[in-house]
């Protein structure tokens, strides 16, 4: 493009010059966008990621609990001391 605008005005060199500037900033720029789009991506799954892991515990630990409860009530209805 930046040819042909060149050589309607006189000048194909310059023109290809420009036209290949033009191009660089363009793909800079889409490359950029690219790779900021991936990063918030990625920023986004490491969250759901850690909301996964922290409900996972927070359950585990919820079973482990009713766990000793009921653990604790079955030596207790045996008369075994629990420490």
């Amino acid at each position: 493009m930046g040819a042909i605008g060149g050589d309607i005005a006189g000048d194909v060199g310059t023109g290809a010059a420009v036209g290949a500037g033009v191009g660089a900033i363009g793909g800079t720029v889409r490359r950029n966008r690219a790779r900021r789009e991936r990063d918030g991506w990625e920023a986004h799954q490491k969250q759901q990621q850690q909301a996964v892991q922290q409900d996972a515990e927070q359950r585990r630990a919820q079973q482990q609990q009713a766990y000793d409860r009921a653990w604790s009530a079955c030596m207790s209805a045996r008369n075994y001391q629990i420490q």
